[in-house]
């Protein structure tokens, strides 16, 4: 690949033959899916997309690895842009990096809002999250498109909040703006009527109602019974959602499962 100024400070990307690869819009992202490699290991697939400040394109060629290690140049190589990641149960950010004086392209991991560029490399673009366990190794995960889904499902909340007052419960998801996917059971050992609100935190907080707005996401009919819904809600910054029951009764239990969610990785920045 080869760069060349485009006017009105862009740059544009040509292959070895000397032809654009394409004007990329702002925020444009195609391929570039990401996939658990090993414990260790994530793997990238071919894709382009703009960088995060609108000025170039940056297109991965070939498919990558990018293991725990410290970032080092190439593929099969370490990934960790601020040092190796031996932090436990840590999300990291995953950047495609370019570095414009040559044109290379390649991929890192930052714990940090921002990527910390190596030397020379001087544009970047956030594709997607990655979060390790208490070993510390990747958690296997699928993604189809923006979509991804954990392999074994989380529990997030088990609890009997015993109060009708709004709570938060912070959800097995990236800690920024995602929608999140999630299985939900109300259990009413004793009372009929019963109900629970989940929303979106960027919403006013309202109680759940049968009758009136905002409506309710479960209800357990009769006493002595469990429902159980699937939701997809949007979280705040911090992967967080709002739970609200309908009274304060010590026996009403309320479980939350994370499966997984959707990131649009950028394209409505």
């Amino acid at each position: 690949l080869a760069l060349r100024p485009a006017g009105s400070g862009q740059i544009v990307q040509e292959n070895s033959a000397g032809n654009d690869i394409g004007w990329c819009p702002r925020s444009y992202l195609t391929g570039l899916t990401l996939s658990r490699a090993s414990a260790t290991t994530i793997g990238i697939a071919i894709g382009l997309c703009r960088d995060g400040t609108d000025v170039t394109n940056l297109r991965l060629a070939s498919a990558f690895t990018k293991s725990t290690s410290a970032w080092a140049v190439g593929t099969a190589n370490g990934g960790g842009l601020d040092g190796a990641l031996p932090a436990s149960a840590t999300w990291y950010r995953v950047f495609l990096i370019l570095r414009s004086d040559t044109g290379v392209v390649d991929v890192g991991f930052d714990s940090g809002a921002t990527a910390t560029l190596p030397t020379g490399y001087d544009y970047s673009r956030q594709i997607g999250w990655v979060r390790t366990d208490a070993t510390p190794n990747f958690i296997a995960f699928n993604q189809v498109g923006n979509y991804f889904l954990w392999d074994v499902t989380v529990e997030d909340l088990d609890a009997t909040p015993n109060s009708n007052l709004a709570a938060s419960a912070i959800l097995t998801v990236p800690p920024d703006i995602v929608t999140a996917h999630i299985r939900v059971t109300l259990v009413d050992p004793t009372t009929a009527g019963s109900h629970v609100l989940i929303s979106a935190p960027v919403i006013a907080d309202a109680a759940p109602s049968l009758t009136a707005a905002p409506g309710t996401s479960l209800t357990a009919i009769t006493a002595n019974t469990e429902e159980a819904n699937e939701l997809s809600i949007l979280t705040a910054g911090s992967g967080s959602i709002r739970y609200r029951l309908s009274a304060t009764d010590a026996d009403l239990r309320l479980i939350i499962w994370t499966y997984g969610w959707t990131d649009n990785r950028g394209r409505e920045a």
